[in-house]
């Protein structure tokens, strides 16, 4: 069922799956079984696997793979006897990939390039360039533009600690931001 979509030339979307109220760009892959909720914006050149849920408030940027049977959630509250909705905005920037059966939380930021592997659960957002494992997904030290080793300047808790920075071509995770801890 495709209902009050906008679909990008050269787009593929297999029968047997349901997009409501989406916008997806151009020379994507959507296959069986998908389902996109209302406001969810997909980029160009996405190929978006078997089974997958993308709920509304969900941004994906362009050459994003999202793997068969991953799951984003929208509502950190969710009651099925309430009329209250507390959704956010969940983000996927250029290039990620996402392994299948992952979850992310909704809220969260897949920085570009990102790796999520299969089965992870995603709590925090994930830094640029960068491979995140398990439930709760941890930051691997990889480093996905060059393969190199990662550090982070100053050691936990110290002042200066920073975002994961790649050894040999010095990418840094979270676009450069200083990395926050959350807790």
């Amino acid at each position: 069922m495709i209902e009050d979509c906008i679909i990008g030339e050269g787009t593929i979307v297999h029968p047997l799956t349901n997009l409501y109220g989406c916008r997806i760009g151009k020379n994507c892959k959507i296959a069986n079984f998908v389902e996109i909720g209302k406001g969810v914006v997909i980029g160009d050149n996405c190929k978006i696997e078997a089974f997958a849920f993308i709920p509304g408030q969900v941004q994906i940027g362009n050459n994003v793979f999202i793997g068969p049977h991953v799951c984003f959630t929208n509502d950190r509250r969710p009651k099925v006897d309430s009329p209250h909705f507390y959704p956010s905005i969940t983000k996927v920037r250029d290039g990620a990939i996402i392994g299948a059966g992952a979850i992310i939380r909704d809220g969260v930021i897949i920085h570009e390039k990102a790796f999520i592997g299969m089965g992870s659960v995603v709590l925090e957002d994930v830094p640029a360039s960068f491979l995140v494992v398990g439930n709760p997904a941890k930051l691997i030290e990889t480093c996905f533009n060059c393969d190199g080793a990662s550090t982070r300047p100053g050691g936990e808790g110290h002042p200066e600690y920073t975002s994961p920075r790649c050894n040999r071509c010095s990418v840094s995770g979270w676009g450069g931001s200083q990395y926050k801890r959350r807790g």
